[in-house]
Order: structure tokens, then sequence, then C-alpha cells
């Protein structure tokens, strides 16, 4: 079973179309931690101005913490799609392609096989969530103020978690899709 996974992520790693989610997470966290970076106060003063009169904000509102929260709910909707795109090829691209009846003559069981794709698809999420993280909220922390008010890994794997979940959508798109998106 071992192997059968770890060819699955040969076979991942191979595809060009597995970098496009950590491309498209790099870009978008660059641009957005680049964006408040440069002009972030301004962001923050329209965004709290109809509600200074009634609260107080006392600090730096505007801290790493802050910005990785900022990225991970916009990204909240874009993951499970870039998970999708790779994970719903797994078999539906085989089966275009005909080498899933290849693999169904050999003596892994079709359950074995399903499996193994389930975990390589797992373990793909995990990697783009890492990813995800590292720059959300690494390079937050470094370009921004450190919060001394949040638990900052909490926002992490709060997402985490809720994105591990919707790993079965892209397993639940292969299975209905005739054929490959690509």
């Amino acid at each position: 079973m071992i192997r059968l996974v770890w060819l699955e992520l040969l076979k991942i790693a191979a595809r060009p179309r597995s970098y496009i989610g950590f491309a498209v997470i790099f870009l978008f966290c660059a641009l957005v931690q680049f964006a408040l970076y440069a002009d972030g106060m301004e962001y923050i003063q329209f965004v709290t101005q109809n509600v200074e009169q009634s609260f107080v904000f006392e600090g730096k509102i505007l801290n790493g913490s802050l910005v990785c929260f900022i990225i991970l709910q916009a990204l909240i909707l874009q993951i499970p799609l870039l998970v999708a795109l790779v994970t719903g090829d797994l078999i539906s691209g085989e089966a275009a392609m005909g080498t899933l009846r290849l693999w169904l003559t050999r003596p892994a069981s079709r359950a074995s096989i399903l499996f193994s794709k389930y975990f390589a698809g797992q373990i793909y999420t995990l990697l783009i969530l890492i990813w995800l993280g590292l720059l959300a909220l690494a390079v937050s922390l470094l370009l921004f103020d450190k919060s001394t008010d949040h638990d900052r890994l909490a926002i992490v794997e709060l997402d985490v978690r809720c994105h591990l979940r919707r790993i079965a959508l892209g397993q639940l798109r292969s299975r209905i899709d005739s054929g490959s998106c690509g």
C-alpha cells in the first residue's frame, strides 16, 4: 500500500498542473502582503471608520496575525478548487488515458488502488496547506509586528482542519466526472 501511495505521489509530482496551486498561493500571498505593507493602515482606517466612535482600538491593529487571517479567509473558497484541480484528475485522468484499466490488471485490489489515490490526495492537500501556512503566517510575522493578543497557530490549525475535510470534494468530483479536465 505504501508503494502504491508513493507511485501516486510521483504521478502527482510529474504533472505540471500540480504546481499551479503552489504558484497561485505564492502570488496571492505576496500580493496581499505587499499591498498591506505599503498601504495597510489606510485600509484598516477605511474598514473601521464606522465603529471608531463606538469602540476604542488600542495597540497596533495591523499585525502579522491579522494579515494571516485576511489571507486565509480570502483563500477559503479557492483552496478546494486548487486541490480539486489535482485530486480530481487522480482517477478520471487515468480513466481517460486508459491507464486505469492497466492498473486493474495488477494484483493490487481496486480498494487499495482507490485508497492509495485518496491518501496521495490527502498528502498533496497537506503539502499545499503547509505551503499556505508558511507563506501566510511566517512571512506576515516577519513583515509586520507580532501580535501578543492571539494564538497565531490556532488560526492556521482551524483553517487546515477545514481544508482537509474538503479533500473529499475532489475525490467525489473525480468519481462523478467521466473525463479529465485537461
